[in-house]
Formats: structure tokens, C-alpha cells, sequence
């Protein structure tokens, strides 16, 4: 899953705005996402804005259906927020292991799903928060597959110039749907271009964007015999897979300790970033293969590229920021090499104890 976010806020100097998001982890394999609107701007509406995000991250430790985590930032808004403040909320739970994504919406405009270039509403609005004791709350889930992009946004995306210019729900699914195939930076770029749309000054009112995406082409297998872990990934030529292979190396940690799991992250995050800057490997995916053994760690990344020669050992640590990727494999592996007879594959082995 890759993440992207824009905010810009309407006021002019330190005047603070009200809307607001934040990503958290909530537990073993669960992250929280919301995404929210308090009335009105000042210290007033900061106060609340700081109430709904510790409310929403202490409450997810020790609930888990969203409406229930909803259902107590209410309580919280109806006993403490200055003024009789309320706020909306789009809030929705994360499970990366089966791409699951629990949403509620709390009087805010659901979430937008892009898939296959159609675009869907995922959920329903709700009742705004900090208003009435009991207010309906409806859970809605969506497995998301690879290539899904989901879009979390406030109303000044359609309202950012109202009354004079409005965007309405049409016109943004149609802009989202044009965004089929493009990462989540560049669709929230592209959904902030819309709102501003090419007005000079400051919009009315504040803009929150976040934007999750399946990445396309990210499969791992992991298969656990006698005395032996191979894992295997296939990741897009993209730089955001050293991340995506930072994350995918985690079960190897129930074999490793600490220290050598870092080191095979660290290394093959450097592999990864030289493969896609480095070694054009055009189209190709960036293969990594994972073998241990009851002694060694071998791993090898594989791309597309023509291969290259190994450059001699450097006596002393780099000044450029070019070439450190191997230059940690060398002083970091017990062995290292490079192998060019299917593309360009750099293989390293750590001792195990």
C-alpha cells in the first residue's frame, strides 16, 4: 500500500484551520486512516481538531469496529469540545495482510474507490459528530485489490470557492476516474488541481487529501521447511518498491535476529534504489529470492538491466552519494557478487550466528 497526502489550509497566517488526517498503527497488522473537518477556525476549532485525533488513536488501541471508535470520539465531543463544537469524520481501519479496509464516515463525504477506471462510493456520510447522544453509524468493508486506488477527502475539495464555484460529486469521479493507472501522489495532486482549479488566491476553505493505492505487481511467497525460509518477491521498477520490500521481508524476522533482519533490509533497500536508478531495467520487475539456511542468509535482486562489472573496493568510505549501495554490501556481507548471465543479479550471503 502506498500512501499520499496533500493539505492546504485557507487561512492566512497563523490562523488554524479545521480540517485534519492522520495514519496510525493500531495494532499487529492494522493502521487507522482519518480523514476530518472540525466547524469553524482559531484556537477553538484546534482544540477540537486535537480532541478528534488522540480520541480516534487512544480508542483504536482497545476497539476495533469503526462505528464503535466513532461512537466514542461523539461522547468525547459532546462532554469536552469548547463552544459546542462538532466535526465530521471519515475514518476507516487497514488490514495489509488481506487488503481489507473497514470504513465509516461520521457526517463527512465517504471515501472513493477507483478500480478498473469506475469509480465508487464507498459507504455512506452519516451523521456529523458531537451533535446528538446516539447518532447512526454503519460500518460498510471492501477488499481492495492490486491496482485499486482509494480517496479520502474533505468538502473543500468541491467547496474550496463556494458559493461562486462548486464541484459536484460527478464532476469529481469523473476527475478521479482520468486518474486510472497513476500513482497516489499524482492523484492527489490531481484532485488539489481540480478543487484550486487554476484560481489566483487563497481557497475558502481548507483542503485534506489522502490517497491509498494497491501497488500493481508486489507478490511474495513464503514457505517455511526444515531448517530453511525462502522468500520471494517480484516488485514493479519503481522507486517506491524499496519500501514495499522493506515491508515484505518482515516474516523472516521470526527466523532472524533484529540486527541481521535490518541488515537484509537495509542492503536490498540499497539493491533496489541502484536497480531503478542505475540499471534501467525497463519494464522488467526486480526479482528478490531469500534462502536461509540453519548457517547463512543468501540474497539475491535480479532486474532487467545489462549487467555490469563490479567496481574495485573502495579503501575509504564514499563522498559521493553514488555507489553506496555497494559499497554497504561490501563492508556488510560475508560474500557478495554479481552474476550477468540473465540480466543483472547482485547476490549476498550474512553469516546466520
Amino acid at each position: 500500500m502506498a500512501v499520499a497526502a496533500r493539505f492546504r489550509p485557507a487561512g492566512e497566517g497563523d490562523e488554524v484551520g479545521g480540517d485534519f488526517y492522520d495514519i496510525f498503527e493500531m495494532g499487529r497488522e492494522r493502521w487507522g486512516i482519518a480523514v476530518g473537518d472540525v466547524c469553524g477556525k482559531g484556537a477553538a476549532a484546534a482544540t477540537v481538531t486535537a480532541l478528534a485525533r488522540y480520541t480516534l488513536r487512544a480508542t483504536a488501541l482497545h476497539e476495533r469496529e469503526p462505528s464503535r471508535i466513532l461512537r466514542v470520539l461523539n461522547e468525547a465531543l459532546l462532554r469536552h469540545a469548547p463552544d459546542q463544537r462538532f466535526c465530521t469524520v471519515a475514518y476507516a481501519a487497514y488490514e495489509p495482510k488481506s487488503n481489507r479496509l473497514e470504513i465509516v464516515s461520521g457526517g463527512h463525504p465517504p471515501p472513493l474507490l477507483l478500480r478498473g477506471g469506475e469509480v465508487e462510493t464507498l459507504g455512506s456520510s452519516g451523521t456529523i459528530l458531537g451533535i446528538m447522544d446516539d447518532p447512526p453509524l454503519v460500518d460498510s468493508e471492501v477488499e481492495l485489490l492490486p491496482g485499486d486506488t482509494v480517496v479520502f477527502y474533505t468538502d473543500g475539495v468541491t467547496d474550496a470557492y463556494a458559493p461562486e464555484r462548486l464541484l459536484s460529486h460527478e464532476e469529481l469521479a469523473t476527475a478521479l476516474a482520468e486518474c486510472e493507472g497513476q500513482s497516489p501522489p499524482e492523484v492527489a495532486s490531481h484532485i488539489e488541481s481540480l478543487a484550486l482549479g487554476g484560481i489566483d488566491g487563497a481557497p475558502r476553505d481548507d483542503i485534506a487529501i489522502v490517497v491509498l493505492g494497491v501497488e500493481h505487481g508486489v507478490h511474495s511467497r513464503h514457505v517455511e521447511g526444515a531448517g530453511t525460509v525462502d522468500l520471494s518477491l517480484e516488485l514493479p521498477p519503481s522507486a517506491e518498491s524499496a519500501g514495499a520490500a522493506r515491508e515484505a521481508l518482515s516474516p523472516l524476522g521470526e527466523r532472524l535476529e533484529d540486527s541481521q533482519l535490518e541488515t537484509v533490509r537495509l542492503l536490498v533497500t540499497e539493491l533496489i534504489t541502484n536497480s531503478v536508478k542505475h540499471g534501467e531495467p525497463g519494464d522488467e520487475p526486480v526479482r528478490i529470492e531469500v534462502t536461509l539456511t540453519p548457517d547463512a542468509v543468501r540474497v539475491e535482486v535480479n532486474d532487467g538491466g545489462d549487467g555490469f562489472e563490479p567496481p574495485p573496493r573502495p579503501d575509504e568510505p564514499l563522498e559521493s552519494p553514488s555507489g553506496w549501495g555497494l559499497y554497504l554490501v561490501d563492508r556488510l556481507a560475508e560474500r557478495w557478487g554479481v552474476d550477468t548471465d540473465d540480466g543483472s543479479s547482485v547476490w549476498f550471503e550474512l553469516k546466520r550466528f
